[in-house]
């Protein structure tokens, strides 16, 4: 029998990463699922952890494990369905995810001659590394994304044209951060496209379920409930599609989310999470 990979050197926010591997790999077993992810089910069979500590997480009036689990589906196929359109645009673009985690994107909707960079702290890049390989097209980068560092590493090839994605990344960092990281980013991809999770402000600030569980009492400071008041970090940015999770597959919600927001729609923003698209003016 192979050995079984250890997390055991996961804890703060890298230990976050458990959660949606495990969440992709329930969908799979949903008829259909919102995205196909055999890499997943692999993971979750190969690591050595119990994940029915997911399963069995209490649940609260604000978060259910039914939304949770849609949560992550409904965010996995936007973000899907955002590289797909980058790349049939840009077919030899380069595509940059920062805060990786155990996302399997790059090897699920390769199209045979895009480039991909993955980035995350060296723990989340050792176990990566048991379950992918670097290629001519394909690199793993171990660094924080908020040590600049890493991006002296990565030079557009031919003027390539740079989609920035971070998914369940940027709530785990204060405001601040995040915006000097958008000006970085700016300055080093002036041909980019950033394609991110946000998080409702009034979400911010609270331990998301699904860390509290694993004993980690990891806030989430920065939440956003006016996605266009972020071109004001940069002229050179401009607002171009918001799609709120809660507004995709609403059967998947539980009902009170359902009746909620049909009665309060404008508390959406700031109550959930959306995937934001901004491009370089």
């Amino acid at each position: 029998m192979a050995t079984a990979v250890s997390v055991q050197t996961l804890s703060g926010v890298p230990a976050t990463l458990l959660f949606p591997v495990y969440a992709r790999a329930q969908e799979m077993q949903m008829k259909p699922p919102l995205f196909d992810d055999p890499y997943s089910v692999d993971m979750v069979a190969k690591i050595d952890f119990d994940f029915s500590i997911f399963a069995d997480m209490p649940e609260s009036k604000t978060a259910t494990r039914q939304d949770l689990q849609a949560g992550i589906a409904i965010r996995t196929e936007l973000l899907d369905k955002g590289v797909r359109a980058f790349i049939e645009t840009h077919p030899q673009g380069l595509v940059v995810n920062m805060g990786c985690g155990l996302d399997a994107r790059f090897s699920r909707l390769d199209n045979g001659s895009m480039s991909w960079i993955d980035v995350d702290l060296a723990e989340v890049i050792d176990i990566r590394q048991q379950f992918f390989q670097e290629s001519d097209r394909y690199r793993m980068l171990a660094a924080s994304i908020l040590d600049r560092g890493w991006l002296d590493s990565i030079v557009p090839q031919n003027g390539q044209k740079v989609l920035l994605i971070a998914e369940g990344t940027l709530m785990y960092f204060q405001e601040e951060a995040v915006k000097a990281l958008f000006e970085d980013l700016i300055a080093k991809f002036p041909r980019s496209v950033f394609l991110f999770e946000v998080m409702g402000s009034a979400l911010s600030g609270r331990v998301h379920p699904s860390v509290q569980c694993l004993g980690q009492d990891i806030i989430c400071p920065w939440g956003i409930g006016d996605y266009k008041a972020m071109e004001e970090w940069s002229d050179k940015l401009t607002l171009t599609r918001a799609d709120i999770f809660i507004d995709q597959h609403r059967h998947r919600w539980t009902w009170p989310l359902r009746i909620l927001t049909r009665l309060i729609p404008q508390n959406k923003p700031k109550f959930g999470h959306a995937i934001v698209q901004m491009e370089i003016a």
